[in-house]
């Protein structure tokens, strides 16, 4: 048994759910037999645990490749699909971040060349996103589940749902209510503005308070107030928490072969998204530096999320294009 009071067995399959549905059907059994063979000569070990995360990650990625785990077609195209959405999960997060960082200069200064182009881009693009994973996703998904065969939620659906509500809503109570503390109130140029909505750039900057470069300098987070830490703490687990239960709703749902030729064509939607928003931020990223006063610097962390979203955006470009190849050939 572990510290946390789980048997061997149950490691085993925490881990085991960090690989992919294809590779999980596959190698799973066996892979499973190995880890508990494993854990019972080395009961603890981080090189283990470091190792299963990254194959895991080639495992998702593998996916993406045509005839990498030989599957048929609905099965393929439900696994683009979440690919696809994971992608957009995280460009989601990361381009607002970047978006409410440029929306808290422009409240106090009016950004010129590379940071304009930027906000307008990501303004768009995240407009984009947030329309097309509803309409394109959500929605679907919402009519596929409230009118399943038989009825109702499955145990790990009903589980999945909880975390989304339970999620969700602690996400937008703590971001109403750190919203309060945006550091844009009282800037000249943060009200009148058609692409920036002050109510809305402060909700996104404290949705994305965790993702900062405070983290690397301990000795000012000190001063931090102990709400505002905690809340730093525990946005990114309720994102992610979302993001996975979502994406395993998502995945889940039952479609007939016609609604999944339509949402598979639906996908390629996705990566144009993804790629309004990477636009936006390499135009600030590589565009005329730190802008007036110095408020539109580009920091570290700026740069790791524009890398993000390319990265994003490569899955979600493989992602469409396996989603709409596996969606044709369903049915056939």
């Amino acid at each position: 048994m572990s510290r946390l009071g789980l048997s061997s067995q149950q490691r085993a399959g925490l881990l085991l759910r960090c690989y992919s549905g294809p590779w999980r059907a596959r190698y799973g059994a066996e892979f499973t037999e190995l880890l508990i063979e494993d854990m019972t000569e080395r009961p603890r070990s981080l090189s283990r645990s470091a190792n299963v995360l990254a194959t895991a990650v080639i495992s998702r990625l593998r996916v993406l490749v045509p005839g990498a785990y030989a599957l048929d077609p609905e099965t393929e195209a439900r696994a683009a699909i979440g690919a696809l959405i994971s992608a957009t999960g995280l460009a989601l997060a990361l381009s607002a971040a970047l978006w409410a960082q440029l929306g808290t200069a422009w409240s106090w200064s009016a950004p010129d060349g590379g940071a304009t182009a930027g906000l307008v881009l990501l303004s768009v693009g995240l407009g984009f996103l947030a329309i097309w994973s509803v309409a394109g996703l959500a929605l679907p998904m919402l009519h596929s589940l409230l009118l399943r065969p038989g009825g109702g939620l499955g145990p790990a659906q009903r589980w999945c749902a909880c975390t989304v509500i339970a999620g969700s809503g602690l996400l937008v109570l703590g971001a109403r209510h750190f919203a309060n503390s945006w550091p844009g109130t009282g800037g000249p140029h943060g009200h009148g503005s058609v692409i920036l909505p002050p109510g809305l750039a402060a909700f996104g900057w404290a949705a994305t308070m965790w993702l900062s470069s405070y983290w690397s300098h301990p000795t000012a987070l000190v001063h931090f107030p102990a709400a505002e830490l905690m809340w730093m703490v525990l946005s990114p687990l309720a994102l992610g928490a979302v993001l996975v239960a979502g994406r395993c709703l998502l995945v889940s749902a039952s479609r007939s072969p016609a609604q999944l030729r339509s949402q598979a064509r639906l996908s390629l939607l996705g990566p144009a998204g993804i790629f309004l928003v990477l636009a936006g931020a390499m135009s600030w990223v590589v565009g005329e530096g730190a802008g007036p006063r110095g408020l539109f610097q580009v920091g570290t962390l700026d740069d790791a999320a524009t890398a993000g979203l390319g990265v994003a955006w490569v899955v979600a470009v493989l992602a469409a294009q396996g989603a709409r190849r596996a969606g044709l050939a369903v049915g056939d």
